[in-house]
């Protein structure tokens, strides 16, 4: 932002050209924690859909950088058990569940803890890498790498629910297994796109020239994801579902399809009305 501003006498003006801020200089409340934020809020909504609760359910994830420990802070908070942990370096496991905070601030507040990793944290038994997959759970979050979700590694899974919160962690041929196991998917797509979705907000306060506070940053999220994340599973599930904040009607297909395949017809089809609207579409 100083660079791109540089030598303009009203550089107020040119603040939403970069986001992820400072707050003091333009950035937007709740940008921090927004893409695990979102990622929690997608679970609690599927929860919510099926007249369950976040509240007692395990979670395992991969990564404890800015998504991996925000999803898991804020689902703790919600209720839900962090059982297990990896990264890089190690892992931890604890059955009746970790602190999320107190693990946090080994990880990034511990001048000790060179490496930033969960491995090492004295409250919960060590955990190799690899045998995250083995840990009897409901959820999973992976939240650091792509392409962990291999078909091998989703047979080992013991979930009903994975919700990505990396970028593109679950291959195709993994994909399918899952599929073929019934554990459900939240697509990376719209699980981890609270990070972009408050990114978005922040340009859109900046060329307000307007400050947001957390709670009505985080309210604006919440509806933005749940929404869509409604229209994709009514999409996915074939049904003709509507509620205040969704209605799927106009991009049902008429047969099911993947929770993956569902958030690219929303998409797609979005973009599809958009240029036929302006005048670029020649059907």
């Amino acid at each position: 932002l100083r660079q791109y501003t540089d030598g303009e006498h009203e550089r107020h003006m040119l603040r939403g050209a970069v986001t992820g801020k400072d707050v003091r200089i333009g950035g937007s409340e709740g940008r921090n924690d927004a893409t695990g934020q979102g990622v929690a809020y997608c679970i609690e909504d599927r929860f919510e859909a099926r007249a369950a609760y976040v509240k007692g359910q395990r979670v395992i994830l991969q990564g404890y950088g800015n998504v991996g420990s925000w999803a898991a802070r804020i689902l703790q908070r919600m209720g839900a058990r962090v059982v297990a942990v990896t990264d890089a370096d190690g892992g931890v496991f604890a059955p009746e569940g970790l602190d999320a905070e107190q693990l946090f601030r080994f990880v990034h507040h511990n001048p000790s803890n060179l490496r930033r990793s969960v491995a090492g944290y004295p409250e919960a038994q060590a955990l190799a890498v690899d045998d995250l997959f083995d840990v009897d759970a409901d959820v999973f979050v992976p939240a650091a790498l792509g392409g962990v979700i291999t078909a091998a590694t989703a047979e080992r899974l013991k979930v009903s629910l994975v919700a990505e919160g990396a970028n593109s962690p679950t291959t195709g041929e993994g994909d399918a297994v899952l599929a073929r196991r019934n554990i459900d998917v939240i697509p990376d797509v719209i699980a981890n796109s609270g990070g972009v979705t408050v990114s978005y907000y922040e340009w859109l306060q900046n060329n307000r020239m307007e400050h947001w506070a957390e709670n009505e940053v985080n309210a604006k999220l919440e509806r933005a994801i749940k929404s869509n994340y409604r229209v994709i599973r009514d999409v996915a599930e074939d049904e003709n579902r509507a509620s205040p904040w969704h209605d799927a009607t106009p991009y049902r297909l008429g047969r099911k399809v993947s929770t993956r395949q569902a958030a690219m017809v929303l998409a797609l089809r979005r973009i599809e009305a958009h240029y036929a609207i302006e005048g670029f579409s020649q059907l």
